[in-house]
């Protein structure tokens, strides 16, 4: 019997830079394993709002060594189950993570796959959500994926405007103040 492996995420170090809404430059990249300090970074940047916006949770006292050990986990990801993008920004020679966007192949339904973003709170609404949404959903049609199911809380209203921003066909559930959308990409 011949199983197909999956062809992995497309991947690489190339990078494009954009103009936010407020005129400032923004870097998008794939992530590297060596990011792990950006992310940590960046989730000090944010606010227990967005926290709980994002993970359901504000998380507000995690010790130090179980934030470094996710930051490891989530820079160092198997392109063949997930892609991930940072955006970055340049301060005095230093970069700083600004936002992440990734995708996650559904283990039981390889043709669909959750994407998620967060961004830090003083980067929001310059339109860095929409680029990053917009490039995860090509990702995820060059692998070949039929849907997205992206999970929200009822209220985060950020994230049920970027996915109806789209255009492409959606079906939206909603149960106990979560959202579920499911986002077709093929017909």
């Amino acid at each position: 019997m011949i199983t197909e492996t999956p062809h992995p995420f497309p991947f690489g170090y190339g990078r494009t830079t954009i103009t936010s809404k407020r005129d400032r430059e923004i870097t998008i990249r794939h992530i590297r394993p060596d990011d792990d300090a950006l992310l940590v970074d960046l989730f000090h940047h944010l606010s227990e709002q967005t926290r709980r916006l994002r993970f359901f949770s504000p998380l507000p006292a995690l010790p130090d060594k179980i934030i470094w050990r996710e930051a490891k986990r989530l820079a160092d990801i198997d392109p063949v189950h997930a892609a991930a993008l940072v955006a970055t920004i340049t301060e005095n020679s230093n970069e700083q993570a600004v936002g992440v966007a990734r995708l996650v192949i559904d283990p039981q339904d390889k043709s669909t796959a959750e994407p998620a973003i967060v961004l830090r709170d003083d980067y929001q609404g310059e339109g860095i959500g929409s680029v990053l949404f917009d490039i995860l959903v090509q990702v995820a049609m060059v692998r070949g994926l039929k849907k997205l199911r992206a999970l929200s809380l009822y209220e985060n209203a950020a994230v049920n405007h970027l996915i109806h921003k789209l255009g492409l066909p959606v079906e939206t559930r909603t149960s106990r103040g979560e959202t579920t959308s499911v986002i077709s990409l093929s017909d």
